[in-house]
């Protein structure tokens, strides 16, 4: 198996775990039917087509290189569609301010949980 598919293995999983997904919940995401195929990503065993690195690397924030190049960064880039919210969060990026920062985690988590549950029901 090619290495840089090995190293994309251990970012999927990582990354799959950091975002709380299931296999089964990421191979929905993506558009592939069962976990397998996510199973088999995660172990190097399968190769992932273009079109599944791309739609990894939108659905988890970070560029394709990253995904599979083993000397690539990840990086920090959020692409916020929304203006108003875009000028919000970089007021707020640069702060020392911890107070703030974990008002703002703290609301953006609760967001989150609430669309996951509204998803769900």
């Amino acid at each position: 198996m090619y290495n840089a598919f090995m190293k994309f293995a251990e970012k999927l999983k990582l990354l799959r775990k950091e975002f709380g997904f299931t296999q089964n919940e990421l191979a929905k995401k993506i558009g592939i039917s069962g976990n397998r195929h996510i199973s088999l990503l995660e172990k190097g065993a399968h190769q992932p087509s273009l079109e599944s690195i791309q739609k990894l690397a939108s659905l988890f924030n970070v560029s394709t290189d990253y995904l599979i190049f083993e000397d690539v960064p990840r990086g920090n880039s959020v692409h916020v569609k929304n203006p108003e919210l875009f000028d919000l969060i970089d007021q707020l990026v640069n702060t020392d301010n911890q107070q703030a920062i974990d008002a703002v985690k703290y609301l953006i988590k609760s967001s989150v949980l609430r669309n996951k549950i509204e998803d769900v029901t």
